[in-house]
């Protein structure tokens, strides 16, 4: 559970400024930011389903790890984004390698468990990956907007103090003290206020994906005697061997 938090904390983070990059740095309308996105579901949904298929043959620490490589790849591919394509496709593979940590984890979680606290197992789950969520939009965003404001360089001359403030604060604010500027200085206000959002964005991935890293070799050091799910225990039945079992000996 603890790897489904901080999983969810890495990327929470970057889902957030992935979708403001959409619309507030490349201008696009919530219908084409939304379109954008739906990459990301069809390959969430396409490692949700192959991940317990793996786990007949291959251990699930591996498989969860192998997922977590990839996410980390979506990471670096973003970090280095400078147009539409790479971000889009960079969050897809996010979400693709996401996949069998959130669906393993929650069979392992609720395995774990005595049958009578099932219920209790799986929204501890649910709650440490909502706290992961929260974590990572409250810390890592941080991170973003310290980078952010410090790559914001002096501004044109005549810009209000309100709008450079505003500016300085956060790209949504910058967007909109825009609109009463004159062009010159509006272009110029969120020139910077974009470049500098770009540059926190690129800097929470890269610290997201060293992060990340140490939780996949903290999954296989902690999980790697969970069995695969079509192997049995040694010296039991074949009949009788479930995947639950076996993760609920290794987690306890």
């Amino acid at each position: 559970m603890g790897g489904m938090t901080l999983s969810t904390m890495l990327t929470g983070a970057v889902m957030l400024l992935v979708t403001q990059y959409f619309e507030l740095v490349r201008g696009l309308s919530p219908v084409r930011a939304g379109l954008c996105m739906l990459p990301a579901a069809v390959t969430m949904t396409v490692s949700s389903l192959i991940a317990p298929r793996l786990t007949l043959r291959v251990r699930p620490a591996y498989v969860i790890a192998a997922g977590l490589v990839v996410a980390i790849a979506g990471l670096l591919l973003i970090s280095q984004a400078r147009g539409l394509t790479p971000v889009v496709a960079g969050w897809a593979l996010i979400t693709l390698g996401s996949g069998p940590m959130v669906v393993l984890s929650v069979d392992m979680v609720i395995g774990a468990a005595p049958p009578a606290r099932a219920g209790s197992a799986a929204a501890l789950n649910e709650t440490g990956s909502q706290l992961g969520f929260a974590l990572g939009i409250a810390i890592l965003g941080s991170v973003a907007s310290a980078v952010s404001r410090s790559r914001i360089a002096v501004l044109p001359r005549g810009t209000p103090p309100a709008a450079a403030s505003a500016g300085r604060e956060s790209l949504a604010g910058a967007v909109s003290a825009a609109h009463d500027l004159p062009p010159r200085i509006a272009a110029s206000l969120l020139g910077q206020s974009r470049a500098a959002f770009t540059a926190g964005m690129h800097m929470t991935a890269v610290t997201s994906a060293v992060l990340l890293a140490g939780v996949a070799l903290t999954v296989i050091g902690t999980l790697r005697q969970v069995r695969p799910d079509g192997q049995p225990a040694p010296g039991t039945n074949p009949d009788q061997h479930s995947v639950t079992t076996s993760t609920a000996d290794a987690l306890r």
